[in-house]
């Protein structure tokens, strides 16, 4: 072994550029490696690590000997984590949970969890009360900084019953806990729960009420969550956390008849803080689906008192809530660096927002979803005029949801010579999306003189010096179009013969075309459920073969990446 490997400060920072697979095999080949390197390869486990590394059977008899044996192997190790992702807790966890909490309760002092992240997911093949109680008493014994939990809903309708007490359960379980050093919470809910009987959701709201309640003032920092949510309520609980940074809420029921909507004038004043969201650097609020309704927002946040205010995503539909927008935008303009919005039917894209975010001039990423009647409202011209609008932007995102459109929509793609005005324009610009047609001669036009006259650029522009203006790594071509037709050629006999050749010329012809526009780009994105995947694996493929190292993506981008919502 090399002198070097000798020095734990070295290893260690080996260790920081390896993912966790390439860290335990450099971490096999020696025994004084594995001494240094267990400490970072263990401080972050997901729940097949640790059954693969255990052998925890799905259920122990304590005292047994399969239990001893597991206990005395996993012991030096459950001290190491402080980050745990358990997947999918079902009935076969149990004997993992049995382990965790006789490490904490029972075990040695040197044997104890210090897990100060804890990330749980509820699966819903086996809707066992005894994985929720086991679950809660975890939380409830560990001093989490983080908790992050999913609890997915029952297959039938058959388990919507015992999913409902057991929610509750987990609920009234987290509001004893106390959580008195928590920093970050996350919970997400089953949508269909919103079904159950008014009187039902109204006493959940109470308890999720309740549980913000007994946030801790002085150390929370932020919230997300995927539930039934009362606005009225909850809003001055929140606003008056006076370290609350991050804040996203996505109610997933519609406000309809059976609810009362709320009016400015039915706020107490007296609930309300003198200073709402003193320090708010993200807020998001409501979700890119067909579900939520109007938010309300004029009512329930009429002041946001930051002055670091730099994240806005709004997903409704109502023209109440992006007149309160407006105002926020205006208020926080010079602090606003990203963007989030869905429009649909009564709204024009980016002929709508424009002059909604236009005093927001240091804009740096930008997402928009076109819902349903708008899919087609996006052309050229517009996308030119955000350019110029907002030239310091790192991320634009233009996604179309066909499925939430009221009728059948046939969506119109822009043409491809805009990103020859993007590319030009934007100089700052890192990952885009936008639904582009490709066609057989863009590779051939792209770089003409008279497409760059277009945008001022000088027709003598080489590659090297067009590439240190256009800095674009990444392309999502999820929302492209490639029609097919156009380039099969046209002199042959069988179609069908060709597909597959036409497939891979149709992705060497549009990658060269990106390679044209963006001489940088380095990864080229699809959503997995979409036949753009056929396009886009030799792509990345291509692309893969002409890297000496591993890509990564700006750090401002990796920010948009983890603000903007997931879907």
């Amino acid at each position: 072994m090399h002198p070097l490997l000798e020095i734990p400060e070295i290893l260690l920072e080996i260790a920081s550029c390896l993912n966790s697979a390439d860290c335990y095999h450099l971490g096999t080949t020696c025994r004084s490696i594995w001494t240094v390197l267990r400490t970072p390869l263990w401080r972050f486990v997901h729940l097949p690590e640790l059954r693969q590394a255990f052998s925890f059977h799905p259920r122990y008899d304590v005292g047994t000997t399969p239990w001893n044996d597991t206990v005395y192997r996993s012991e030096p190790y459950l001290p190491l984590i402080r980050r745990l992702n358990l997947q999918y807790l079902d009935g076969n966890s149990v004997g993992l949970l049995q382990i965790l909490q006789h490490a904490q309760e029972q075990g040695r002092e040197e044997c104890r969890l210090r897990i100060k992240s804890l990330s749980l997911v509820f699966t819903t093949s086996i809707l066992s009360t005894e994985i929720f109680d086991m679950s809660i008493d975890l939380i409830m014994s560990l001093q989490l900084a983080e908790l992050a939990i999913r609890v997915e809903g029952p297959h039938s309708s058959r388990g919507a019953d015992l999913f409902f007490h057991n929610f509750k359960t987990l609920l009234r379980g987290l509001r004893g806990s106390g959580i008195p050093k928590m920093v970050r919470f996350s919970f997400e809910a089953w949508s269909s729960i919103c079904r159950r009987p008014l009187n039902e959701l109204r006493a959940m709201e109470a308890d999720i009420v309740d549980l913000m309640n007994r946030l801790p003032k002085d150390t929370f920092r932020s919230l997300d969550l995927h539930m039934m949510l009362e606005f009225n309520g909850l809003m001055p609980v929140l606003a008056s956390l006076p370290c609350l940074e991050d804040l996203c809420l996505e109610p997933f029921y519609p406000i309809d008849a059976r609810h009362d909507v709320p009016e400015a004038a039915d706020m107490d004043p007296g609930t309300y803080p003198e200073r709402p969201f003193p320090v708010l650097h993200r807020l998001s609020l409501g979700t890119t689906g067909g579900l939520n309704g109007p938010l309300h927002c004029m009512a329930t946040i009429p002041e946001i008192s930051s002055n670091k205010l730099s994240w806005l995503t709004l997903c409704t539909h109502d023209p109440d809530d992006f007149a309160w927008a407006g105002s926020v935008f205006q208020q926080h303009a010079s602090a606003m660096l990203g963007v989030e919005l869905a429009l649909s039917a009564a709204y024009g894209g980016l002929v709508y927002i424009i002059p909604l975010l236009s005093a927001c001039g240091n804009l740096q990423h930008l997402r928009l979803h076109l819902v349903g009647e708008d899919l087609n409202a996006l052309q050229e011209s517009e996308l030119k005029i955000a350019a110029d609008t907002w030239p310091d932007l790192r991320t634009l995102d233009i996604r179309r949801h066909v499925r939430y459109s009221s009728q059948h929509i046939q969506p119109k793609p822009v043409e491809c010579s805009v990103l020859y005005d993007l590319s030009a324009k934007l100089k700052h610009l890192q990952c885009l999306r936008l639904p582009v047609g490709f066609s057989p001669d863009d590779e051939s036009r792209m770089f003409s003189p008279a497409l760059r006259r277009l945008v001022d650029t000088p027709a003598d522009l080489t590659v090297e010096q067009f590439a240190a203006i256009s800095p674009l790594v990444e392309f999502d071509i999820t929302e492209c179009s490639f029609p097919f037709s156009r380039f099969l050629s046209v002199d042959a006999d069988d179609e069908e013969g060709y597909e597959e050749e036409t497939e891979r010329n149709i992705a060497e012809s549009v990658l060269n075309t990106l390679r044209l526009v963006f001489p940088k780009i380095r990864i080229v994105k699809c959503d997995p459920h979409t036949g753009n995947c056929t396009y886009g694996y030799p792509m990345q493929e291509a692309l893969d073969g002409d890297l000496e190292e591993e890509v990564h993506l700006p750090e401002e981008a990796e920010l948009a990446r983890r603000y903007f919502t997931h879907t």
